[in-house]
């Protein structure tokens, strides 16, 4: 029994680094259906590698007291010297997590030159930033460059970006046509809550809360997983429904 828990606390935790971290969503359902092969694998591919990144980035600044807070720039700005793409798509990510989005835009507009011009990691990352800076007309100009140079990226954060930018936009029949697409096929609640806000600043209350109701009514029917990774939005969801 002991064993069981242990095993199952391990799980949960992978999960949520996993969640966390933005990783693909296939990690999720490895972990719930092979956890100890996922986990392991997991463990050498993932978890110690941003170990050992973490322990260079400290390395670099080891004159500094606070690595995460306060002498985070400090840190930043010696490692940026030498910094290679990785390195900087790693460090905008970290910029963006904690809020700074125009250092974090600075870091992949650095990188977006020559051969990696029109990487999606890059240029996803911008649009993100853009779109957190309230300029919804840039976030829709490189999204759309995304797709026109990039055919085959499929990314459903991407996506759902856009649907976001178009409504921002009032692009209100396109932003319909994108929500309805995502609502069908989008992994977890975020995409369904997403448009029934949207629905909501269209007046459609009844729709929305439709949907609202869907994504508890699918919480409580997947189990304790759901409600661990997708905890945020399902306790925005029971808010909304609370105003109703």
């Amino acid at each position: 029994m002991t064993y069981l828990v242990f095993a199952s606390l391990i799980q949960a935790l992978l999960i949520v680094h996993a969640y966390k971290k933005g990783k693909d969503k296939r990690w999720v359902w490895a972990f719930i259906l092979l956890p100890f092969v996922s986990g392991i694998v997991y463990l050498f591919t993932v978890i110690l590698p941003d170990f050992i990144n973490a322990r260079r980035t400290k390395t670099e600044g080891k004159n500094y007291e606070n690595v995460v807070n306060a002498d985070f720039k400090g840190i930043s700005s010696r490692i940026r010297l030498n910094s290679n793409f990785d390195a900087d798509v790693n460090l905008a990510e970290d910029y963006f997590s904690k809020g700074d989005f125009e250092s974090a835009l600075e870091l992949y507009e650095k990188q977006a030159t020559g051969e990696n011009g029109y990487a999606p990691v890059l240029m996803f990352g911008a649009a993100k930033c853009y779109f957190e800076l309230h300029d919804f007309a840039q976030t829709r100009v490189i999204l759309d460059q995304l797709i026109q140079h990039n055919p085959d990226y499929k990314n459903p954060n991407a996506h759902l970006l856009y649907a976001r930018t178009l409504a921002e936009l009032e692009e209100i029949e396109e932003a319909t046509h994108e929500f309805e697409t995502l609502h069908e096929y989008f992994t977890g609640p975020k995409a369904s809550f997403y448009f029934a806000q949207f629905l909501k600043s269209q007046g459609q209350l009844d729709k929305a809360n439709v949907i609202l109701n869907e994504i508890l009514q699918k919480a409580k029917a997947s189990g304790g997983h759901y409600d661990l990774i997708y905890y945020s939005i399902i306790q925005q969801v029971k808010d909304e429904l609370d105003e109703a």
